[in-house]
């Protein structure tokens, strides 16, 4: 969805500076959101979570694309250290091997 955001912004401002700001404004309005929806997802039963190839790409791309979500823009977003902890309990939840 922040893909699709990403891509409009291309389009209104012509400075990058103007263009990282506005996303990283942006991302720090939503990012409480998405972290209560995983903190939520992290809190299903364990069943939810039994390993088949399906479900493990799934966890292995929402790892990838948290901490893709960490790592954008030009300047630290509010949120980054709640998104950190997110990110790291969720790679050891997962045993997830981090970059």
């Amino acid at each position: 969805m922040f893909d699709i955001l990403e891509d409009i912004a291309l389009l209104l401002f012509v400075c990058e500076d103007t263009l990282a700001d506005f996303l990283c404004q942006m991302k720090g309005r939503v990012s409480g959101y998405l972290l209560r929806c995983v903190k939520e997802l992290l809190e299903c039963p364990s069943q939810f979570f039994q390993v088949d190839e399906v479900r493990e790409r799934a966890i292995v791309d929402l790892y990838r694309r948290l901490t893709q979500w960490m790592q954008k823009g030009s300047q630290v977003f509010g949120g980054y250290r709640a998104f950190e902890e997110v990110v790291d309990d969720f790679a050891r939840r997962f045993t997830i091997a981090k970059d």
